[in-house]
This record gives structure tokens, sequence and C-alpha cells, in this order.
């Protein structure tokens, strides 16, 4: 990707591991303290904007306490006893404009 432009949560093309670690943790960081400080319970579950992850977040936001991440690929996950298997989650993404109901029917195939 580009210099300076930053696509969901990957490290821009010239930014260090060390720059990109932090800013990370500052910005997920801020987001708890904002659900903190509305009630809302800190989230166990960390969504990849645009699906975008890559080893170094995964690694960072484990260590920050996620018990699991979600990516944007549409796949049925497979759960077992192994904790990492609830890191880099498929999900299945509604469109825009499509009722949860129209979504489910279609993708139940009713």
């Amino acid at each position: 990707h580009e210099y300076g432009v930053r696509r969901g949560c990957l490290r821009m093309r010239g930014e260090t591991e060390t720059s990109y670690e932090k800013l990370l943790r500052a910005d997920t960081a801020q987001t708890q303290q904002l659900l903190a400080e509305a009630g809302i319970p800190a989230p166990q579950c960390y969504t990849y904007p645009f699906g975008a992850c890559s080893a170094e977040s995964e690694r960072i936001l484990q260590d920050m306490g996620f018990v699991c991440t979600l990516g944007c690929e549409e796949r049925i996950n497979t759960l077992t006893r192994d904790p990492d298997c609830l890191y880099s989650m498929g999900r299945f993404n509604r469109p825009a404009g499509e009722t949860t109901v129209h979504y489910l029917e279609r993708a139940l195939g009713e």
C-alpha cells in the first residue's frame, strides 16, 4: 500500500514496528477508555476495520488481553479447545442497505 495511507490495522510502508505498535496500542486503549466512560464494558473481541490485520496486530491485541479477533473473510469458523482458534476468525458482513431479515433469508437459502 501507499506511503502515509493506512488501511485498517495494517502497518504502513516505511513505518517501524515500534511506532506501529505504539500507535495501535494507543488507538485501541483510547477506544476502550471512551467505551468505559460511556458505561459500556470493554470488548474482549477485536473486529478489524476492513478486515485488515497482520501477525503484528494479532500479537499486540493478544498482549492487550483480547480473547478473539475477527477479520472480513467470509467463512465458517471451527471452534476447538485450542484458544488460538478464536483469532483471525471469519465473519459474514451484511451489505449496507440490506435488512437483517433479508440477509439471513438469503444466507440460509430461504
